[in-house]
């Protein structure tokens, strides 16, 4: 959004995809399946399962990943990396984490 636009929300109103938002087939043309991000059996050997949940984008992509209890998992990707944690604890580097109810 443009600095001089910030707060306007009629501005932020007309930039949505109206059309695209009232398509009564918008989910038959945009669902994305969740795809696994390597074989599932040698994921659930490893103690995990990752799948892509948004893959069809140049600009961004996300990842959902479950791991197994008691199991410590690897995860390697090529680019900048975000993290949501929706339940559980562990540590992700030197960084430990655990979700608040």
């Amino acid at each position: 959004m443009p600095k001089e636009r910030h707060g306007d929300l009629d501005y932020l109103v007309d930039i949505l995809d109206w059309e695209a938002n009232v398509d009564p087939d918008f989910a038959a043309k945009r669902f994305m399946r969740p795809r696994p991000a390597q074989p599932e059996e040698e994921m659930s050997r490893a103690g995990y399962a990752e799948h892509w949940i948004c893959y069809r984008s140049d600009a961004f992509s996300a990842k959902r990943l479950v791991v197994q209890p008691q199991k410590t998992v690897t995860v390697k990707d090529g680019g900048a990396y975000g993290l949501i944690v929706l339940q559980g604890h562990g540590k992700l580097g030197g960084w430990m984490w655990r979700r608040r109810r």
